[in-house]
């Protein structure tokens, strides 16, 4: 099989694990846009210590207009801050990230708080556009031969999930058993689609119900009446399946 790997040319191999993250590779897209006019945006910042330790040892989800952001601190303390809106939204800003900021502070005092005071520690967000959010790679007879994909070059999941890492994770695991115990691609394509079909479905709905502008305060109301709806749903978003199995012909 010949991959193009861009500015490494063209390389041959009996097998790849194609793990290119959210980015496709020429030649090896992936069919389906579930996030089509959708942009992702993520930027790293130092938070004022007040705010520092207020979002310490919990993750933070605030519904926008037509998408949400999640807050977290990372390592060495850095917070990091993740955006999932429609393109529009930046197109109306005229793509300028602090235009955008304020557009977002004023829509979320939530969100002005934790950021005042706050240092961000890139001169620009990285970005990226058209995931197909729910999509499970399904095998056809057009694949290449040997071509194992992982992570979210096999599955997509719902941002707002936070189970991206640990799908990228179990996939591999199961890729690499799969491989080892001289199994094929589509035997580990079709055994992960079957194990992860029913949390696909779930995240992908829970997705969809947060980005809906009408559907977010219900959302917010539920989780505000019934704290455990939230751990129900974590629950029925994780890969943990993955991590349990091995390769099976």
């Amino acid at each position: 099989m010949w991959l193009d790997c861009g500015a490494l040319g063209r390389i041959a191999a009996d097998t790849v694990f194609l793990a290119t993250g959210k980015h496709e590779l020429h030649g090896a897209a992936r069919s389906g846009r579930g996030g089509k006019g959708l942009v992702g945006l993520k930027m790293y910042y130092l938070l004022a210590p007040s705010q520092r330790a207020a979002t310490r040892c919990q993750v933070e989800l605030i519904l926008l207009a037509g998408g949400y952001a999640g807050l977290q601190l990372v390592e060495a303390d850095r917070a990091v801050l993740c955006l999932l809106l429609p393109a529009a939204r930046l197109r109306a800003v005229d793509g300028r990230w602090h235009n955008l900021l304020d557009s977002l502070a004023d829509e979320s005092p939530h969100l002005r708080q934790r950021l005042t005071g706050a240092r961000a520690l890139l001169d620009r967000p990285l970005a990226v556009a058209g995931l197909p959010y729910g999509y499970i790679h399904a095998p056809t007879g057009c694949d290449p031969p040997g071509l194992f994909r992982v992570g979210d070059q096999a599955a997509v999941i719902g941002s707002l999930t936070g189970d991206g890492v640990a799908l990228a994770l179990g996939s591999g695991l199961l890729a690499a058993r799969n491989w080892l115990a001289g199994g094929s691609c589509v035997d580990y394509h079709r055994l992960l689609a079957l194990r992860l079909s029913r949390q696909m479905r779930v995240a992908s709905a829970i997705h969809r119900f947060c980005l809906a502008k009408a559907w977010q305060p219900h959302a917010v109301t539920v989780c505000s009446l019934w704290p455990q709806a939230v751990r129900l749903a974590a629950a029925a978003t994780r890969a943990n399946r993955l991590t349990h199995i091995g390769y099976a012909a």
